[in-house]
């Protein structure tokens, strides 16, 4: 059943033009069944070329969690990860640290980004990074040196964009840092797979093999390592969440330690159990730093949980939003759509879920087709 709503836009205005006697756009966004999430996010898996030196590989994060604990590190409420095993020195290496690369998993988050486009995020964890030297220096005295940057625990990825169901766009994380490039730009595995090749040691993502600088230090430079060693076929190993409504795509419900909340331990779990709740760090405290502040061993870093809001990184959906959304009985925001040809900016932190609406101008003052400030509307959902 329709209902008609009355409503006078007061200091707004919206850019697009309508007629005062006919339905204005009508909203086009294609609902996705958790099914059909999957089925996406599992199409456009990566294949990943690990580099024939690699020594550490991905695991699962309930393979590595045997392995650690969930601790508050002195002075801070939210919990942290670190090594059940001590490091007796910051370059210590541990039986995991090489991960299982037989039952790792790939974590796959689908967001909504705009009507018809849809923002995946692939995780890969890692139980460690091995650091380097600058390249010059490594080559020079590499043997008499300690290698800075090493830490427990290892989150990389990308992300892909796809508009109206077909992938468009692809980001590739690396270190700090992270290139955009054109789906069209990468080589596939039948037509849906890009081929992307994870650095030795450090795992920065990348789309060719060879040698890509990274960190230019006018003097010197970091450099990443990649080459076809190992091939990983991330499509067999998907474990897929919706990080909008917080729910699992895999047959798995959403896991305590994708909290948002890294203070909070699920009820009646441990709480130094690793999969019991958020976790604001993934690995052990830096160790062993210079007067420069370069550790030998640096922080773990931070997960998904903290990196979950990925949808600006392509800016505007190219079918975008207006600034503004009604929020209707059903519990979903109204949204008012652009007509296709000029660009207009998204708020998604303001628009959740979305249901298809008309709207008619009901009286324009001044004789226009557009819907102008103090104008009253009709908006049928």
């Amino acid at each position: 059943m329709k209902k008609i709503l009355l409503f006078v836009l007061c200091g707004l205005v919206l850019g697009f033009g309508l007629p005062n006697d006919a339905g204005a756009i009508e909203q086009s966004t294609e609902t996705y069944s958790a099914e059909e999430k999957l089925a996406l996010v599992t199409k456009y898996a990566p294949r990943i070329w690990f580099d024939d030196e690699e020594e550490y590989f991905p695991s699962s994060v309930e393979w590595s969690a045997q392995y650690m604990e969930r601790y508050q590190p002195s002075g801070s409420n939210e919990y942290s990860l670190q090594t059940i095993e001590e490091l007796n020195d910051a370059e210590d290496v541990l039986d995991f640290f090489s991960g299982d690369l037989d039952n790792a998993r790939i974590y796959a988050g689908w967001r909504e980004a705009g009507p018809n486009t849809i923002d995946i995020k692939y995780y890969i964890w890692y139980p460690y990074n091995r650091g380097k030297l600058p390249s010059n220096i490594d080559w020079l005295l590499g043997s008499l040196l300690s290698e800075y940057g090493h830490h427990v625990g290892d989150w990389e990825g990308m992300q892909i964009r796809l508009v109206n169901g077909k992938p468009m766009q692809v980001q590739l994380n690396y270190h700090s840092s992270n290139k955009q490039y054109n789906w069209t730009d990468f080589e596939t595995v039948d037509e849906t797979h890009i081929v992307t090749y994870s650095a030795k040691g450090s795992h920065g993502t990348w789309k060719d093999p060879g040698d890509h600088v990274y960190n230019d230090l006018y003097i010197d430079e970091l450099v990443d390592e990649t080459s076809q060693g190992t091939a990983w076929d991330t499509w067999n190993a998907v474990e897929a969440y919706d990080f909008d409504l917080q729910e699992g795509l895999s047959n798995t419900s959403w896991p305590a330690w994708l909290s948002s909340n890294n203070t909070w331990t699920e009820s009646g779990k441990d709480p130094s159990d690793p999969l019991s709740g958020g976790v604001h760090r993934w690995g052990n405290l830096e160790q062993d730093c210079n007067i420069f502040d370069l550790c030998v061993l640096s922080s773990g870093p931070s997960g998904p949980n903290e990196n979950s809001n990925w949808t600006n990184a392509f800016g505007d959906p190219a079918t975008s939003l207006f600034n503004v959304a009604f929020l209707s009985a059903h519990g979903k925001y109204l949204v008012a759509e652009n007509d296709g040809n000029d660009d207009v900016n998204a708020n998604r932190g303001n628009v959740y879920s979305w249901e298809k609406f008309n709207i008619k101008v009901v009286d324009s003052p001044d004789g226009s087709s557009c819907i102008l400030n103090g104008d009253i509307v009709n908006i049928e959902t």
